[in-house]
């Protein structure tokens, strides 16, 4: 009898061990989102079953199948992609004086406002190695990170000053040999400083050392972003084949220069919360907003200076560089015109400008310059991929990544209502709801 039963057991082991999948390794988790809607870049459309199991979108049913697996009803709910932030800066504070706080914090608050990615530049380098060995790391329970690491930039240039070691250049050979250092150290783009107009208020890399780092990053399939002030600056890396800008630039565009950067394809990455708070002040009634109050670091609302978030910060060595032309505005309302590729980005960690939080506030602004909610959205995810086309995040297909935003009400009619957050997948995992 106790032969039967030692059988018995040896067979009960086998039959559990050939039930594992291949390597030992636990059963993977298929979740069905049952009875929404999904935006498909245009328009909402009705599905019975959005399935994701291992992170990736697996299929949209618009049919009910038998599919097994754990089955959470939706109730008509509207699903977005989720949102991605492609200007950030992780380990900076939004309020004065500056707070420290832990990058993670900052990644989970922007997870928790729907923003499941974002593109952080300038971080310090032993940040950038601990969280981009590869490209595109989550910093658990935060969204998804790319980096570029150091900003390329020269002594006493635009990003020399933040705090953290800059990648310095003096000539176009060390300017190659920057970009090859970023690259190699794991940055998923490039950021260089630009700020080359003449005046000589502010040193900056030349046009020559702007081409060399662009050949250089090309070579190796990396995007090239620039910072600018001024939009000369900005027509002039479109002629060196820079991929993108970031912030709007100040003074008004041309028509001549707004037709050279349309048919260079150069995107632009506004900033215009960042914008705002610098150059007309932000104002503090959204302090208490509960999607902030609820997500954001706590100390950087208690240690915010209220005098300051009702006035400008702008500097007079700023207006001397803008000319004393504030018209950002404008250039976002020429450039919507001219189908200039969006992308949206806040500089979250600038001041009064708040991770994932300012998102939201981004995208009304796009609105108001003239773009339609869809293309807002799409600015907000689809687009990212410009900067990198070889992710597969931004939208809501069979093979994506399952980074995605379930809303109560539907932001094709209201683009506000991106706020009203009912769930946050991330790497189709649903996310802690924000106390």
């Amino acid at each position: 009898m106790q032969k039967i039963a030692l059988l018995k057991c040896c067979l009960c082991f086998i039959i559990m061990l050939s039930c594992l999948p291949a390597g030992g390794r636990t059963a993977v988790s298929t979740k069905i989102y049952q009875n929404g809607f999904y935006f498909n870049g245009t328009k909402f459309i009705s599905f019975a079953e959005l399935i994701v199991a291992d992170g990736i979108i697996k299929a949209i049913n618009l049919n009910p199948t038998n599919t097994t697996g754990t089955r959470i009803p939706l109730h008509g709910k509207f699903v977005i992609p989720g949102l991605c932030d492609a200007y950030a800066r992780l380990s900076a504070s939004p309020c004065k004086p500056f707070t420290a706080s832990d990058p993670n914090y900052n990644a989970k608050s922007a997870l928790q406002c729907g923003v499941t990615s974002i593109f952080d530049i300038s971080a310090p380098q032993p940040v950038f190695n601990s969280v981009s060995e590869s490209s595109g790391v989550a910093l658990r329970p935060g969204a998804t990170i790319y980096e570029s690491g150091p900003v390329i930039t020269v002594s006493g240039g635009y990003g020399s000053d933040f705090g953290v070691k800059a990648r310095l250049v003096t000539d176009s050979y060390d300017a190659a040999t920057a970009a090859n250092d970023a690259i190699g150290s794991g940055a998923a783009a490039v950021v260089i400083s630009f700020q080359d107009d003449g005046s000589a208020l502010l040193p900056s890399l030349t046009i020559e050392m702007v081409k060399d780092i662009v050949k250089t990053a090309h070579a190796k399939n990396k995007k090239v972003l620039a910072h600018v002030d001024l939009a000369s600056e900005a027509t002039a890396c479109a002629g060196v084949g820079v991929d993108g800008i970031l912030k709007m630039p100040v003074d008004e565009f041309t028509e001549q220069q707004l037709n050279t950067i349309a048919k260079s394809g150069m995107f632009i990455i506004p900033a215009l919360t960042s914008l705002q708070a610098s150059l007309e002040g932000a104002g503090y009634s959204f302090l208490s907003d509960t999607l902030l109050t609820k997500t954001t670091y706590p100390a950087y609302l208690e240690n915010v200076d209220i005098d300051n978030f009702t006035r400008p910060v702008i500097t007079e060595k700023q207006r001397l560089i803008y000319h004393n032309s504030i018209r950002f505005r404008q250039n976002m309302e020429h450039c919507v015109a001219h189908k200039i590729p969006i992308v949206a980005g806040t500089d979250a960690g600038s001041f009064a400008v708040f991770f994932g939080y300012s998102m939201h506030q981004e995208l009304q602004q796009y609105i108001r310059a003239g773009m339609t909610n869809a293309d807002a959205i799409n600015s907000a995810s689809r687009n990212f991929s410009l900067i990198f086309p070889d992710k597969k995040i931004g939208q809501i297909a069979v093979g994506c990544a399952a980074d995605l935003v379930v809303l109560t009400a539907n932001p094709l009619v209201n683009i506000e209502n991106t706020r009203r957050i009912a769930m946050v997948l991330h790497q189709g995992e649903p996310v802690s709801p924000a106390k």
